[in-house]
């Protein structure tokens, strides 16, 4: 059981920073458009 426990943690936090990276490079896209407009 501990070792599905650290499995379930692990894929969450990897999970978390799948969707940080994906959200930071939105911002990043939609500071570029912004840049590029202005």
């Amino acid at each position: 059981m501990g070792r599905y426990r650290y499995r379930y943690r692990y894929r969450n936090r990897y999970r978390s920073y799948l969707v940080s990276r994906s959200l930071w490079s939105a911002v990043g896209n939609l500071h570029s458009s912004f840049v590029i407009r202005h």
